[in-house]
């Protein structure tokens, strides 16, 4: 089954054209959006009639649109789950803060937890994509932390970050 294109031809008028640091004028042209090529980001400029005037193209991919979930049914999108340290390396009973950064319209809460041990650093809720708890309770030894998204958005997927290794020294 060949797939059609899908293509958006929008006219546009071009007031000026900057060459070498001098506005010339510029013609009335037109630009197509096109998502059969996926990788295009060229500007493309075609002569009209006498070598002068014509169009300007630019390709660019047209993502399919994303279908909202229906009524009841599971959510379309699973967003990625950012997790930084604000130090990589703490010594004992120094606070350390970690935040979990998630898309703005993201709601629920993230639970961060120390994987050697399971141990669970605490329960935050998500605010404006942003989730961030600081402790200063990490033992002497190498820790792997993971922040759990779970999701109440009717917008995503409950999602968890990759594992960030703490250091904590003596």
């Amino acid at each position: 089954m060949t797939k059609m294109p899908r293509t958006l031809a929008v006219p546009i008028a071009l007031t000026a054209l900057t060459m070498g640091g001098t506005a010339q004028a510029a013609p009335t042209s037109t630009a197509a959006l096109a998502s059969e090529c996926p990788a295009c980001a060229s500007l493309q400029g075609i002569p009209g009639p006498g070598g002068t005037g014509g169009a300007l193209t630019q390709a660019v991919p047209v993502p399919p649109p994303v279908p909202a979930p229906e009524p009841g049914g599971s959510r379309s999108v699973t967003p990625t789950v950012n997790l930084e340290s604000s130090s990589p390396t703490t010594r004992v009973g120094q606070p350390v803060t970690f935040t979990a950064t998630l898309p703005r319209a993201a709601t629920g809460s993230v639970k961060f937890v120390d994987n050697a041990g399971g141990r669970v650093l605490g329960v935050v809720d998500v605010e404006s994509g942003v989730a961030r708890i600081t402790t200063d309770s990490l033992t002497h030894d190498w820790h792997y932390i993971q922040a759990r998204y779970n999701s109440t958005s009717p917008l995503y997927n409950s999602a968890k970050s990759e594992v960030i290794k703490q250091v904590v020294t003596s």
